[in-house]
């Protein structure tokens, strides 16, 4: 059973648990609600700042993210004593991760690859589908904000 409850549902909550009756032991879990990262979060990602990385490294999208996955979404878990180091689904990754993923991104190209990628507010379908076009292309985008303001 799953049941939603906000901060003033507190004193529901604790009421609906000492009246319900459990005939084996049962685990009750509390969580923070999160949603998943949004179509246009992810169309963003893909289509903008993973093709302008990869139009001036000369890649493609998928090894681009590939890359970033494991610079960025990397956890370090131990199995018979053993370290692996596991890289986390962006499919995984709730709204407000998924913002941090990508600007964790952005700041990462501007600093070390000299790549301005464009903010997600400031990025129109119209602009998208250029740099979609330009990276299919297999020219480099750095310039794309200079060229097209």
């Amino acid at each position: 059973m799953t049941t939603t409850f906000n901060e003033n549902d507190k004193s529901i909550l604790i009421d609906h648990l000492r009246n319900t009756v459990f005939k084996d032991v049962q685990i009750c879990t509390i969580k923070r609600l999160t949603y998943p990262r949004s179509n246009q979060q992810n169309r963003y990602l893909w289509g903008v700042v993973y093709s302008v990385i990869a139009g001036e490294l000369g890649e493609d999208t998928t090894t681009v993210h590939q890359i970033c996955g494991q610079r960025f979404l990397y956890e370090i878990i131990e199995v018979a004593g053993e370290e692996y180091r596991i890289t986390k689904s962006t499919t995984k990754l709730s709204t407000t991760e998924f913002n941090l993923y990508v600007e964790q991104i952005r700041q990462w190209a501007y600093h070390e690859l000299n790549i301005n990628i464009p903010e997600p507010d400031s990025v129109t379908e119209q602009m998208a589908e250029a740099i979609r076009q330009e990276y299919n292309r297999g020219m480099g985008t750095k310039n794309f904000e200079e060229d097209n303001q």
